[in-house]
């Protein structure tokens, strides 16, 4: 989908539940369009990795619709 076909979704369709890319998290659930990113922890330089947080009124311009028959939230 290219920004112009985006931007003319109604905004409730764009949502981040609605997304392919949405995916389970602890919490919350989490965006896996990219790699996780990398955090320092501690002061022994262990690091660790974490998908970002994403909550189900979020949104993004890199939506992808997630199929009906994969469902939602």
């Amino acid at each position: 989908m290219d920004e112009k076909e985006l931007e003319e979704q109604p905004e409730q369709l764009r949502l981040c539940k609605n997304c392919l890319y949405a995916g389970p998290g602890e919490r919350h659930h989490t965006c896996r369009k990219h790699p996780p990113r990398v955090i320092a922890v501690g002061t022994d330089a262990m690091a660790d990795t974490y998908w970002p947080e994403v909550g189900e009124h979020d949104f993004c311009w890199e939506f992808k619709r997630r199929k009906k028959d994969v469902g939602g939230w």
